[in-house]
């Protein structure tokens, strides 16, 4: 599956991207806005749990993409929920 995030912001700027997606970390050029810096942290580390990946595009001051690709895996058990959940 892949999903692109796409905003016309204010974008990141290049010295914060190393450290986008550490914890806590908010970008020099956030101002007054508002956050704790554990969004994209948390992004990172479910995309990681799934053995996906996550690239972002970003020009500082005229926004940033976001692009997350997940690996499509089959379900392992393909019986009805119904005889999942009785057995």
């Amino acid at each position: 599956m892949r999903f692109v995030i796409e905003d016309d912001g204010i974008g990141v700027s290049e010295k914060d991207i190393p450290h986008l997606f550490e914890s806590f970390h908010r970008g020099s050029n956030v101002g007054h806005i508002s956050g704790t810096g554990l969004g994209l942290a948390i992004v990172r580390r479910s995309v990681d749990a799934h053995g996906g990946t996550l690239d972002i595009r970003t020009d500082e001051g005229r926004g940033t993409t976001f692009e997350i690709v997940l690996p499509f895996a089959e379900p392992r058990d393909r019986r009805p929920v119904e005889e999942i959940t009785s057995s």
